[in-house]
């Protein structure tokens, strides 16, 4: 005689448009084995990121009452006070947080950590001029996570008040001490990015959408990926595409396969 115990376990899945309720793989466990029921699951896969960004910025001296608006385009010689005119073209903002003077450094750990920390008290001014679309995010990440990224990639920074700034990996410097210096540049999203400068926060790597499946239900032979898919009276190897592997469970893709269907696990 067969026992059957099953596990089910609702969770609740954010989407962009609303939330939606799925079920997590349902496991029937079988005497001498146990099999999943397979379902649609979404992975955002992230790793964290911690640096400064640098932009081309002229700091304006004196004490003014300014015209400008804040965040606003201003053309060469606008007048921003009675006595003061633009000496470039430019957005204004009058936020100054103490890193205007930076230089872009040595693209070494020792040096991105010492950018990071290099802040000043802001000289007395009325604001400055971002002068260049272009910016500049020098950070650190740990080695492994560095790994995989790719020079010439483009990811989304998100941070705790901003999210989804382009940024570009345009080099990789060399390990030490478990991490690795990278510089990313990008030129859109300048309205985020004016107010950022020193972020801690985490690379969007990409978002994979597939049928969830418990780790050891996915095999190889020859370097391809299968499932012994449950059949009535028996099973069938179903070979399938492998979007995410995680620790605990993969995402999975094949036309033969679809929410309900039921895989072997052991």
């Amino acid at each position: 005689m067969k026992h059957l115990f099953l596990r089910g376990v609702l969770c609740l899945t954010a989407g962009t448009a609303a939330a939606y309720i799925v079920l997590r793989a349902l496991t029937v466990f079988l005497d001498g084995g146990s099999t999943a029921v397979l379902c649609t699951a979404s992975v955002r896969e992230t790793v964290p990121v911690y640096g400064v960004f640098l932009r081309e910025e002229h700091l304006l001296t004196g004490t003014h009452f300014i015209l400008a608006p804040e965040g606003g385009r201003v053309a060469a010689g606008t007048a921003l006070a009675a006595d003061l005119t633009s000496p470039a073209a430019g957005i204004f903002t009058a936020h100054l947080d103490g890193w205007e003077h930076l230089a872009a450094p040595a693209l070494t750990v020792e040096g991105v950590r010492t950018l990071c920390d290099d802040r000043r008290l802001p000289l007395s001014s009325p604001g400055k001029l971002v002068t260049d679309a272009a910016y500049r995010f020098y950070a650190l990440l740990r080695a492994d996570d560095a790994e995989r990224l790719r020079v010439g990639e483009t990811y989304a920074l998100e941070c705790a008040y901003w999210g989804g700034v382009p940024l570009t990996l345009a080099e990789k410097g060399e390990t030490a001490q478990e991490f690795t210096p990278v510089l990313f540049t990008g030129d859109r999203a300048m309205d985020t990015v004016l107010y950022l400068r020193r972020v801690s926060g985490q690379l969007l790597l990409g978002t994979y959408t597939g049928l969830r499946v418990p780790h050891q239900a996915v095999r190889t032979d020859g370097g391809a990926a299968y499932v012994e898919t449950l059949l009535p009276g028996g099973s069938a190897r179903t070979e399938v595409q492998l979007l995410y592997a995680g620790a605990d469970f993969d995402l999975i893709a094949s036309a033969l396969l679809g929410p309900g269907s039921e895989v072997i696990l052991n």
